[in-house]
């Protein structure tokens, strides 16, 4: 049996508010269905993040629905888990439900297990939906799959699930590769944007299909070494074997320059941006000297002109006065977060911590969209840094305790 894994796919993201990326991403996606009909697949897997929100714009769901029709009509199974950004923020109905000819797996609503018969053999699809990162709903996620591998037990299972595996990303917690049930033969994972893919002792492969575009400027690299796509997976031998699907995304490129250089090096990157048949998107950081009045922006764009997409980031940085005779010291952005919260900006620690800080600024500054909710409690592993100054907190009131406590109780009840 033949499957497509596909992952992330994020319907409805529009990036940095340009339309255009919107509309990229629903045209991978109908990319993706459409090779994986070509290829005769007996179902396709969207393990989590299928959609960007948990109410995704009426475009979203119809364009969901168009394309999956055309799968359907191949006579191609749909199954989908939710990802953080498909669970709903109240006890709701999540967007899948509105998407015909795609069967959710792993809510409290919906079975966790579906068997599809081919060639002469019976194949189990499972799921479970996305828990959050810490240890009260791991537990539960851990206590699910073992209920899971008791429906499944010497059968064929195709495993979904939108999780953090550790041992592939440490800031944020996650399962122990030891947790995923090593009697399955392929567990598709979602969640992580890069591709990953893994086999272990017992023969099981675990692999994450990364999305299928470029979501964060931080993906860029990744897209450069494995590209963009997703996993086709042929289950009818022994071990699930994984072939490789790169999709046709737009370029993205990353320039990290300086006020001296920043011309001649925005010419050598629009070069690489401009083969594509796609405009490119060219994500400029300039280090600038405070004293320099030029406007970089207006430049930047001149250069660039109707050729690609530009995100320009700025960073100034100050020339400490000369010392002893000593050429003047520029000071980074860096070494003054970590000056204020430490003292010394050489201290190893104090560094980490104000990379820490930088990063959730561009987060808030929407120059990156990566997790915050990540990098804040990376953040959180550096408070002895500015524990002792500060004044001790009031107990937090019982009225928000219980609150905290009913939201807790209601998500419980939606994982269950």
């Amino acid at each position: 049996m033949l499957i497509a894994h596909l992952a992330d796919t994020h319907l409805g993201f529009r990036q940095y508010g340009i339309e255009e990326r919107e509309i990229d991403i629903y045209s991978l996606f109908e990319e993706a269905v459409d090779l994986a009909i070509k290829e005769g697949v007996e179902a396709i897997v969207i393990s989590g993040d299928m959609f960007d929100k948990p109410r995704p714009s009426n475009r979203a769901i119809k364009i969901a629905g168009e394309v999956l029709r055309r799968a359907h009509e191949h006579g191609i199974r749909v199954y989908s888990v939710l990802g953080e950004h498909d669970l709903p923020k109240k006890y709701d109905l999540p967007p899948q439900v509105l998407v015909p000819y795609l069967r959710l797996l792993g809510t409290s609503r919906t079975p966790d297990v579906d068997v599809i018969h081919c060639g002469g053999r019976d194949y189990y699809i499972a799921g479970v939906s996305h828990h959050p990162p810490r240890m009260k709903y791991l537990n539960m996620l851990r206590r699910k799959l073992s209920d899971i591998m008791t429906k499944v037990e010497g059968r064929r299972t195709v495993l979904m699930l939108h999780q953090n595996v550790k041992q592939f990303f440490m800031i944020e917690e996650g399962l122990d590769l030891a947790d995923l049930p090593h009697e399955v033969a392929y567990v598709a994972m979602g969640h992580l944007h890069r591709r990953i893919a893994r086999k272990l002792e017992s023969g099981t492969v675990v692999a994450y299909a990364g999305s299928i575009d470029i979501m964060r400027a931080d993906e860029i690299e990744s897209w450069r070494e494995v590209g963009k796509g997703f996993y086709m997976v042929d289950l009818s031998t022994s071990e699930a074997v994984v072939h490789t699907i790169n999709l046709n995304v737009r370029p993205q490129v990353m320039l990290k320059t300086n006020y001296n250089r920043f011309r001649e090096d925005l010419k050598v990157i629009l070069s690489k941006v401009s083969s594509s048949d796609k405009k490119g998107i060219i994500h400029v950081w300039v280090t600038v000297p405070y004293k320099v009045k030029d406007d970089i922006v207006k430049e930047i764009r001149r250069i660039v002109g109707e050729k690609a997409y530009v995100r320009i980031r700025l960073e100034r940085v100050v020339e400490s006065p000369p010392k002893g005779g000593e050429e003047g010291v520029e000071l980074d952005a860096l070494s003054i977060v970590a000056s204020m919260i430490g003292g010394d900006p050489n201290n190893r620690v104090a560094r980490e911590a104000a990379a820490v800080i930088l990063k959730i600024k561009d987060i808030l500054a929407s120059n990156s969209e990566e997790d915050i909710e990540a990098w804040i409690e990376k953040l959180l592993q550096y408070k002895e840094l500015w524990s002792n100054k500060v004044g001790s907190l009031e107990l937090i009131p019982t009225s928000y305790t219980d609150l905290t406590k009913q939201r807790g109780n209601g998500l419980e009840k939606f994982m269950r």
